[in-house]
């Protein structure tokens, strides 16, 4: 190799060196966490998208997108299980104003418009502030970290799907869905039931002694306006939306929910934690946290423990490091 090609190899080398130290200063930390029964219990939202709200949220809430809208969030703070994730993390911008209660605890990646933190709190804003806000707020907060559930809420979900049923739905009349459970050894209950199904009567429960009740539901767009009978047993439910793209919820609904491919809109109150793609929020999300257990969900890590990932910036210097090695020892060869 002459002087020439060794000098503009050395440039090119220096550039690509430069623009990703550039991009690991820029780049936030990148998270993935897990669902586990641990985390369904900590957080009462969990949305990969956008949020538009018009309403409140009883526990805390971990919103990948934007949030928009005038909200209320960790009313319930008091009696939420205790936890290491803010009682509000939003990936995107917040527009509008949120109110954040029981000296809850807010994250934001990009700006924030109006945040009252009553009771206290801490607000952490990756860019600027707009709005006109009480409390104790810090703008252009660098290293924020933002967690993402959305790969493992499609394993969990996708592992649910494949329990086998071993109890049944039987429609007793026009007003009245009887879930009957026929519980494994370790409490398990699991239902297979499609969405014309679920959306014909008044769903009602015969547990039986489960304790975990699954109900797998195969429908890719729903709209459910039939009155839940008995919200007292949500924390024994886990509703499976594996396929769905459109859920829109009429009436107050009891259990968790989870429908990680789904917009969901509820126009009344959900009792129970709801997983979903985006939601638009004009009815309450109530803290009822399931209890039960994610038997196939392949979810090994402890409760809300969180999975870390390499950063982006962190494998890009990796590789121009690599790069830089293998441009020495090809000219050891020539030399």
């Amino acid at each position: 190799m002459n002087v020439r090609n060794f000098r503009a190899a050395a440039t090119r080398a220096l550039v690509a060196g430069t623009a990703c130290a550039v991009l690991a200063m820029a780049s936030a930390p990148a998270r993935a966490d897990a669902i586990s029964v641990g985390t369904l219990d900590q957080l009462n939202l969990i949305v990969f998208g956008s949020v538009s709200s018009s309403s409140e949220i009883g526990g805390r809430a971990v919103i990948g997108g934007s949030l928009a809208g005038t909200s209320n969030v960790f009313i319930n703070g008091t009696n939420a299980t205790a936890s290491s994730y803010a009682a509000l993390t939003v990936g995107g911008s917040l527009a509008g104003t949120v109110n954040v209660n029981d000296g809850g605890t807010v994250i934001v990646g990009g700006s924030a418009g109006t945040i009252n933190l009553n009771g206290g709190g801490l607000a952490l804003v990756g860019g600027a502030i707009t709005g006109n806000n009480n409390g104790h707020e810090l703008a252009n907060q660098g290293g924020l970290i933002i967690p993402s559930f959305k790969a493992s809420a499609l394993s969990v979900s996708s592992g649910l799907d494949q329990l086998t049923a071993n109890s049944t739905l039987v429609q007793a009349n026009q007003n009245s869905n009887v879930f009957t459970a026929h519980p494994d050894a370790s409490g398990v209950a699991v239902f297979d039931i499609t969405g014309a199904q679920l959306a014909a009567a008044d769903p009602t429960f015969l547990l039986n002694g489960a304790t975990s009740v699954i109900i797998n539901v195969d429908a890719a767009s729903l709209t459910l306006a039939r009155n839940f009978n008995d919200a007292s047993l949500g924390p024994n439910l886990l509703w499976n939306f594996y396929d769905a793209t459109s859920l829109t919820f009429g009436t107050e609904f009891g259990g968790t929910i989870l429908a990680p491919l789904a917009a969901v809109t509820n126009n009344n109150a959900i009792d129970g934690t709801l997983v979903a793609n985006s939601l638009t929020q004009n009815g309450e999300i109530h803290l009822a946290a399931y209890k039960g257990v994610l038997p196939g969900s392949g979810t090994a890590s402890p409760a809300g423990a969180p999975v870390t990932v390499a950063e982006p910036s962190v494998l890009c210097l990796l590789a121009v490091g690599l790069a830089g090695f293998l441009f020495a020892r090809s000219r050891r060869r020539r030399t």
